[in-house]
């Protein structure tokens, strides 16, 4: 019945994880780099929705305006920073580390140290089914990020701007020749992923995380793991990385003695050095072939 219960709480778990890989993955399929001040975004969103809450703004409200400000911050940053260093070896690798380390100090000048609570998007209990608990604020997180994931599939699908997108990842160069604006495309992947973030900040405190300059380090350490298990250019695999690692995450933790909270860490660099030196490409991305 434990592990039962564990796997459980592991999916709710696996869909933030989900949802953060899947804005590593946007990026990524933007413009190439792997962005790690995603979770730092992530948290500058959970900031701003607890400082709008705290203004008197409906939860839901401020999320919504939170999400735009980040699609907002997010084109921003790569029209800024990110484009002109674009073509320049290891420059971009040493941006994404310092958009780390001044993502966290933005939000360790300005929200504090102190852990602050955020009003919960569900409500509280829950139901008992088979004895197994099951809180409604973890159906919820998974019923929300089946939307998001459901919404943006059909934008990339249905729309003109999505259709460009997948154009842009998938031959930039082609796509520039007929026309797709490029480099407005590289933005628009920016800001959706920087939404992404923000979504999956705010759903992480309703499974009883506080909001904090550092809490989402954990989350991208497992989310980077779930991208690798998916593949980098997959989001189908950024969604069943997340999954898995969300409920291995939950039964080595609850089940394996010695083995808690960060600790789990390990398992996910233990999964991420096998994926690489078995299947670089993930179980879901596709093999690139260099022609000589």
């Amino acid at each position: 019945m434990l592990a039962l219960q564990l796997l459980v709480d592991g999916v709710g778990k696996g869909a933030i994880y989900a949802a953060l890989a899947l804005a590593i993955v946007v990026a990524h399929r933007s413009t190439g780099l792997v962005n790690f001040a995603q979770g730092e975004f992530a948290t500058l969103s959970a900031m701003l929705t607890v400082a709008l809450t705290g203004l008197g703004l409906d939860v839901w409200l401020a999320l919504a305006v939170a999400a735009a400000a980040s699609f907002a911050g997010g084109a921003l940053i790569q029209v800024v920073i990110v484009r002109p260093t674009m073509r320049r070896d290891l420059v971009p690798v040493v941006i994404m580390i310092g958009l780390y380390v001044c993502a966290n100090a933005i939000g360790q000048l300005t929200f504090g140290q102190n852990p602050r609570p955020l009003e919960g998007l569900f409500p509280a209990g829950g139901l008992m089914l088979g004895g197994i608990r099951i809180q409604w604020s973890l159906i919820g997180v998974i019923l929300l990020q089946a939307v998001v994931i459901t919404a943006l599939t059909l934008f990339f699908v249905r729309t003109k701007i999505g259709l460009g997108f997948r154009a842009v990842a998938t031959a930039p160069e082609a796509s520039r020749v007929a026309g797709i604006p490029v480099e407005r495309m590289h933005m628009i992947g920016w800001g959706i992923a920087a939404a992404l973030g923000a979504v999956a900040g705010v759903s992480l405190t309703n499974l009883g995380v506080y909001v904090e300059p550092h809490m989402m380090t954990t989350v991208l350490v497992y989310s980077l793991a779930a991208v690798t298990i998916g593949g980098f250019d997959s989001a189908l695999g950024a969604i069943v990385g997340g999954t898995i690692m969300g409920i291995v995450e939950s039964l080595v933790t609850g089940l394996v003695p010695g083995v808690s909270g960060d600790a789990g860490i390990l398992v996910s660099l233990a999964i991420i050095t096998l994926i690489l030196l078995s299947r670089p490409q993930g179980l879901f991305g596709r093999e690139r072939v260099t022609r000589v």
